[in-house]
């Protein structure tokens, strides 16, 4: 278990938070771990030391070992989709995802893990993975007017969602530029400055011709961008811009790829609304 302490970092104290889910559930409940995850890992691990796993046999699923329930892994990635491969149960399988991210891997993982925790045949989780899509503001892949396409993922933000999302950036195949908007991380409390400046490092290491970025830690922000020596463009401001959003939109043209992400208090769709998104 962990244990309360100030020193906790932020993860550490959602994961205590997490924990008691864990916990508190009923003997009878079936418990499902992300073997990949070192915090849902450590819960495990406790609670099968502690003798407190319940009646249930649990669920794993994994990324890395190959025993787990659901095991799956990206054979093939681009923007528009994910060709993963893997097992299922025992039953292997390979099925094309139209959805965005290598960080979705581990959402899909997880509904492969509850759908056979409802009593579902990993046949037909093989079959239904393929109709998983992301909602509204989830790595919403969406085609703007000048024939740019953005990755519109405003729906919220944490610095775990954004290193997920910076991550993929490299792997894009683009014929024009890369342009990255990010929106403050709202809610990061005292070590909010610290989270900023780590983004802006992970901003100006990703490849990106053109990034910006809105909030209060702006300055801290920049000097992530300045730590790693980022020679693109940068357009960073406090408040919001109506400025900003039109040289945005002015930057963004065919063969184009951008991120917008931001905490929803952002409202970060002002930037994907004003370029004339294709329905």
């Amino acid at each position: 278990v962990l244990v309360p302490t100030k020193s906790l970092s932020g993860d550490e104290k959602i994961a205590k938070a997490k924990e008691e889910i864990y916990l508190a559930a009923k003997k009878q409940a079936q418990k499902i771990y992300n073997l990949d995850n070192p915090y849902t890992n450590m819960m495990f691990q406790t609670e099968r030391a502690n003798d407190q796993i319940g009646l249930q046999k649990p669920i794993f699923f994994s990324e890395k070992d190959s025993q787990a329930q659901v095991y799956l892994k990206i054979k093939e990635l681009d923007m528009h989709h994910m060709v993963i491969s893997g097992t299922i149960d025992g039953v292997s399988g390979l099925v094309k995802v139209e959805v965005f991210g290598q960080q979705n891997l581990t959402n899909l993982q997880a509904a492969a893990a509850l759908s056979l925790a409802a009593g579902l045949s990993a046949e037909e989780i093989w079959h239904g993975l393929k109709f998983c899509r992301t909602n509204w503001g989830r790595n919403q892949l969406v085609e703007v007017k000048s024939g740019a396409h953005v990755i519109f993922d405003g729906y919220n933000a944490n610095p775990d969602s954004m290193a997920a999302l910076i991550k993929n950036i490299p792997l894009l195949k683009c014929d024009g530029k890369k342009i990255g908007v990010f929106g403050e991380m709202l809610e990061m409390g005292p070590e909010s400055g610290k989270f900023h400046f780590e983004l802006g490092k992970q901003a100006g290491e990703a490849g990106f011709d053109q990034v910006y970025f809105l909030g209060q830690h702006a300055a801290d922000f920049s000097h992530g961008l300045s730590s790693v020596e980022y020679n693109g463009d940068a357009v960073v401001d406090i408040e919001f811009k109506q400025s900003s959003v039109e040289e945005f939109c002015h930057e963004l043209q065919k063969g184009d790829i951008a991120v917008i992400k931001g905490s929803r208090g952002m409202k970060m769709e002002r930037y994907l609304l004003a370029c004339d998104p294709i329905d």
